[in-house]
């Protein structure tokens, strides 16, 4: 009775556990796909970004163009913080995913029952998917508020060096 109870555990566990394991490489293959064309699209637009600069530049000093700027920086925000932050989210969730399943570096019985596999996998997928979803959202709001810092400061210290610009209204 008490071995049948915990072959059935064990069964239970390692159930959960290749399940699992499943379910997450077929998450991860989606969000490394939808993660690829991300890239590439973002790939493509700072290239377009990039050979579009002088006429940002030029948006920046002359009046009546400062909307095409304005539309420059916007996209140039959010598009290069993009892939560093992804890569680091994914680089977490993947050091997640080794400390607790890879290398035997765990011991075999710290997540050996079926509650405890579902929750490290619903948590794994969870970390996966949000890594790419904030990715983009945090990536545009962290771009323009850095860009805000860097504005603000270095307005200040150079000024303080008697070095001034006129910036456009």
């Amino acid at each position: 009775s008490a071995n049948t109870k915990t072959a059935t555990s064990q069964t239970l566990a390692a159930l959960a556990k290749n399940s699992g394991m499943f379910i997450l490489l077929v998450i991860t293959a989606f969000t490394l796909l939808a993660a690829s064309f991300l890239l590439l699209i973002r790939g493509i637009s700072l290239i377009i970004l990039i050979i579009v600069s002088p006429l940002a530049f030029l948006g920046y000093g002359f009046k009546p163009l400062s909307e095409i700027f304005n539309k420059w920086l916007d996209r140039l925000k959010c598009d290069v913080l993009f892939a560093p932050l992804f890569f680091f989210l994914l680089y977490l969730t993947f050091g997640l995913f080794d400390s607790i399943y890879g290398g035997g570096t765990t011991s075999a019985g710290e997540y050996n029952n079926f509650a405890s596999q579902i929750v490290m996998f619903l948590m794994l997928n969870g970390l996966m998917l949000g890594s790419i979803m904030i990715a983009q959202k945090v990536g545009c709001q962290m771009g323009g508020k850095a860009f805000a810092y860097v504005k603000n400061n270095s307005v200040g210290t150079f000024s303080k060096l008697g070095i001034t610009a006129k910036t456009p209204q």
